[in-house]
């Protein structure tokens, strides 16, 4: 399993700024392109100050730039504070994904996230009630513009923290394996034969 270290706390950050982290793959791709066209508009028209931030080598693949209110910075050496000041952290994609690494790291930062189902799939269970999971552009937009509200961007960055540490820590992901390691280890009383030595 994909682990990640939880922050102590959850970070609700400030309502009018997102984030989105990718590389640069077609799913990342098209997702945004499907976000500026369909989602952006309706996100601006309500809340004309919210901005974008989108971190990763997803960049290249829009060399014209985006939308207004969307700023492409590329790869960062720390996305830590991108993390800390972001209010929701966005995952608009439309097909496949493979594993959910930025997912789970949102999570694990203890962020308000609005996911579409792709995103969630395989990890469907552990994100309920930890995620905002919506499709449809229109039901996207308002996903995101309800949690302007600072209680209920703060109730759902709670959710997400608590379902990372409850399923994407170190300790619960590797929980079966240090436990195997545990019951094969040689104690004091059991040394190892010279088979077992080699």
């Amino acid at each position: 399993p994909m682990a990640a270290h939880p922050t102590a706390h959850p970070q609700p950050g400030d309502r009018h700024r997102l984030l989105f982290v990718g590389s640069n793959t077609a799913p990342n791709v098209i997702g945004l392109e499907w976000m500026f066209e369909k989602v952006w508009p309706l996100i601006r028209q309500h809340s004309p100050d919210c901005t974008l931030d989108i971190a990763g080598t997803v960049a290249a693949g829009f060399p014209r730039g985006g939308p207004d209110g969307v700023v492409f910075h590329g790869m960062v050496d720390d996305l830590g504070p991108f993390y800390s000041q972001a209010g929701i952290v966005v995952s608009p994609l439309t097909f496949g994904s493979g594993l959910k690494i930025k997912l789970v790291e949102a999570l694990a930062q203890g962020k308000a996230v609005v996911a579409t189902s792709v995103t969630l799939q395989g990890v469907e269970r552990e994100c309920l009630g930890a995620v905002d999971h919506v499709d449809a552009a229109g039901d996207f937009a308002a996903a995101i513009l309800a949690l302007a509200d600072d209680d209920r961007r703060l109730a759902l960055a709670t959710a997400a923290l608590g379902a990372a540490r409850a399923h994407f820590s170190p300790q619960a992901c590797y929980a079966e394996f240090t436990a195997w390691l545990e019951e094969k280890r040689p104690h004091a009383s059991h040394p190892l034969t010279a088979e077992q030595r080699g």
